[in-house]
């Protein structure tokens, strides 16, 4: 007997977001199809439904697996940002003004400025690396930031953020490694990374008796192939 706690309203986690950004609306097919799989296998679905570790315990589990995926990093930085938001927050449908600046030009930073722009806002994108995007398999990426280039996205790596004014004001040392203040933005969307949500895991190994393995983003951030691997394995070993 399999019994899923989705805190949400719908199945899909994280992959609804990522299916968000232009050309991306495949990946819900992935879910999709692993929902239809698992309600023919007989697992009783619970939406709107919070695990805890007094909920778990009550349906007296003989193992647990914990998917509760990763969380944005928000830099020490941020915190004197007027209206900061971060990557998830946009495609989860947050507003964002008609200037925008992303922090963060990794995977989760390109595609969400490119949604953004695609929608007619002024987008920069400021990366600390010298190449954007470096996550991404090559031949996505080529064909990504082609489409950023088209839709005129200002596109900034090698830029390291050294702080943030009140006003939104964002200096930075660039390429050449001279200082320079970015300005007259709307929004900041922070775009530097996740990490593992790994709280809900933690209590609930301190709190029960059975095994308890934490899989996917809530484990170790990776790619959805990943994700999907590890539950695998770790169902495997039940």
């Amino acid at each position: 007997e399999v019994i899923l706690l989705e805190r949400s309203d719908r199945h899909g986690g994280q992959i609804n977001l990522a299916a968000v950004p232009p050309h991306k609306d495949d990946l819900r097919l992935i879910s999709d199809y692993l929902y239809r799989k698992a309600q023919r296998a007989g697992v009783a679905f619970r939406f709107s439904c919070e695990a805890t570790p007094e909920s778990v315990r009550e349906l007296s589990p003989d193992a647990v697996i914990v998917a509760t995926g990763s969380l944005p990093v928000i830099p020490h930085f941020c915190a004197s940002a007027a209206g900061a938001v971060t990557a998830q927050d946009i495609l989860s449908g947050a507003e964002a003004g008609k200037n925008v600046l992303v922090l963060g030009g990794g995977l989760i930073g390109c595609e969400t400025a490119e949604y953004l722009a695609a929608q007619g806002r002024s987008v920069t994108v400021v990366e600390m690396l010298p190449q954007l995007a470096k996550d991404m398999e090559w031949c996505a990426r080529v064909l990504l930031l082609r489409r950023m280039a088209s839709l005129g996205i200002n596109l900034r790596p090698g830029n390291e953020i050294l702080s943030i004014g009140a006003d939104n004001a964002v200096t930075v040392r660039n390429g050449k490694g001279r200082e320079e203040t970015l300005s007259g933005f709307d929004t900041l969307v922070v775009a530097v990374g996740c990490r593992p949500d790994n709280a809900l895991f933690n209590e609930l190994s301190a709190a029960l008796d059975c095994p308890c393995a934490a899989v996917g983003d809530c484990r170790k951030t990776a790619k959805i192939m990943d994700a999907v691997h590890g539950g695998f394995e770790a169902a495997l070993t039940l």
